[in-house]
């Protein structure tokens, strides 16, 4: 069999690690909120919506630390499929959730009760992790 030239060598690699790094899970602060409408809170008041403030905000920052647990094993698996193989990657790969979609979902939905409490002027806190970015 002949060997590969450097261009072609060059181009599976390149291809190769293009595959594992689409595998990738995103960072949470990089996971864009999903619309969710303001309107689907209209017949909360305050106090509801203080409520809805506090279990989305928990359910937010579970997500964040799940999802940052996904990309910091997908960043080490990468790194594994370079240094051994892309079978590395896929036995690595099995065990940790990526939760991106509901990570977005929860935030459109913290927007959107953020935006909600504004217009009925409630007094809602910061979410958790904008609270740290400000920090």
């Amino acid at each position: 069999m002949p060997a590969l030239p450097n261009k072609a060598l060059q181009a599976i690699l390149i291809a190769g690690l293009g595959m594992l790094m689409s595998a990738c899970s995103s960072a949470p602060e990089s996971v864009p909120a999903t619309y969710v409408s303001q309107h689907e809170y209209d017949d909360y008041d305050c106090e509801t919506l203080l409520q809805e403030h506090e279990l989305v905000n928990v359910r937010l920052q579970e997500l964040v630390e799940l999802q940052d647990k996904a990309a910091t094993h997908d960043t080490n698996s990468v790194i594994a499929g370079i240094l051994f193989s892309p079978l590395a990657v896929m036995l690595l790969r099995s065990d940790v959730e990526d939760v991106e979609e509901e990570l977005a979902l929860q935030k459109g939905r913290m927007n959107a009760v953020q935006s909600a409490g504004i217009a009925k002027k409630c007094a809602l806190p910061m979410p958790k992790a904008e609270e740290e970015d400000s920090e």
